[in-house]
């Protein structure tokens, strides 16, 4: 895999992961391991606490895994010591009761991560570059907040990592923090205010779908570098697209959450709303048509118009049919309330696309089956979308009952 990824000249990175007490079983069905038998809020499950000598073994462990990725062709790791997983716990009040070495005061609370970059240091060397993931602010009640990350940033600079990359919260927070009602950029203050106190480049994330917003961050000297993932799934090309100007080609995600994040704490497969091919890119590969046909898509909204998009990319003729004088069905609806502007932006970028491709767009046409003959298609797509669930209530049917459209 690596191979591959350096073939393109791009880097790679491994992510080294413990997720403590919040993971969702073991493999002998028993409680996680974690810092202190503390219920984890997010699984419900109540850890074992580890011994002192398992604790020492845990680092032993995270250092063999950076050798490994390290002989594997992996460029760097990053230690995942954010959203309140292994390396967090340890850090937290909240999660780390202990009453050995490793726990107790800030600095004792404070060793084991030392101990973890040091061990990868003296296993993987001191050239290996070592990301630390660490979220800028725990955003928990008793947790630990912004000041006191910064000093525990300044101790893993002074440790030997390379860079740090900055997420906000815990899954546990009551707070929102990368969903779609979260505005763009929110969270930047916190790679922001760990920039202030080290010297090593600063990653900052969440919410940062838009090149001119990413751009701007750098501008502003906020952070180093800025991270995205979800992004991504919806547009793997997105940075190429940026790089050659190509902004209006970029696929935004949405932060809907219902396919990637959703998913995993679903335990189910990772896929993405927008994009039918994320995860599926042999499967669903773009291959020209042996012969062109002439096609009719009808139904105007995301399924249609993702429909006729895919089919003038692989040379078709198509010419997409919608009753009404918009474009985008249902999507607008979703739209509307506070917080879901970014379906609208769905919409947007679908319009943009059957432009470029050269889709005709026919609107104001209701399709029935003499339209269809008198047109002569080769094929037709039905994508009249979906009708409101109407249930079986007493009164359903008054004046006083109001349906979301």
């Amino acid at each position: 895999m690596t191979d591959a990824i350096h073939e393109h000249g791009a880097k790679t990175f491994a992510q080294i992961i413990n997720m403590g007490s919040s993971c969702f079983g073991t493999k002998d069905g028993g409680p996680p391991p974690a810092p202190s038998a503390v219920k984890n809020t997010l699984t419900g499950f109540v850890p074992r606490e580890m011994t002192t000598a398992e604790v020492r073994l845990l680092g032993d462990h995270y250092a063999e895994a950076a050798w490994r990725a390290k002989e594997g062709g992996f460029d760097g790791v990053e230690l995942c010591g954010n959203s309140g997983y292994m390396l967090n716990q340890f850090l937290s009040p909240l999660t780390n009761q202990r009453r050995d070495e490793y726990g107790g005061d800030f600095e004792k609370r404070l060793r084991f991560p030392l101990e973890v970059v040091e061990k990868i240091r003296a296993k993987a060397g001191s050239r290996f570059p070592i990301s630390y993931r660490i979220s800028g602010d725990d955003y928990m009640k008793g947790g630990v907040r912004q000041d006191g990350v910064k000093l525990i940033a300044q101790a893993l600079e002074k440790a030997g990592v390379s860079l740090l990359n900055v997420t906000a919260g815990w899954h546990q927070a009551f707070l929102p923090l990368s969903s779609m009602d979260v505005p763009r950029g929110t969270y930047v203050y916190l790679a922001e205010g760990i920039k202030e106190v080290v010297k090593v480049p600063v990653i900052t994330c969440h919410r940062i779908n838009d090149p001119f917003l990413a751009e701007q961050i750098l501008m502003n000297g906020q952070a180093d570098m800025v991270g995205m993932g979800r992004p991504f799934l919806t547009d793997p090309e997105w940075p190429k697209k940026a790089a050659e100007g190509r902004f209006d080609e970029i696929r935004r995600c949405t932060a809907c959450d219902q396919r990637c994040l959703d998913a995993v704490f679903g335990m189910k497969e990772i896929t993405c709303t927008f994009n039918p091919a994320a995860a599926r890119e042999r499967q669903y590969a773009l291959v020209p048509a042996a012969k062109p046909k002439k096609v009719m898509v009808v139904g105007g909204g995301p399924a249609g118009m993702e429909a006729a998009r895919t089919l003038a990319q692989r040379g078709h003729k198509v010419t997409l049919f919608e009753k009404s004088t918009k474009l985008g069905g249902q999507l607008n609806l979703a739209a509307v309330p506070p917080g879901r502007g970014e379906f609208a932006n769905a919409v947007k970028w679908l319009c943009s696309e059957l432009y470029r491709v050269g889709v005709k767009v026919e609107l104001g046409k209701e399709i029935d089956a003499e339209a269809i003959k008198k047109q002569k298609p080769d094929a037709v797509v039905v994508a009249t979308g979906a009708t409101p669930l109407r249930p079986k209530i007493p009164g359903i049917d008054s004046d006083n009952v109001v349906w979301a459209n």
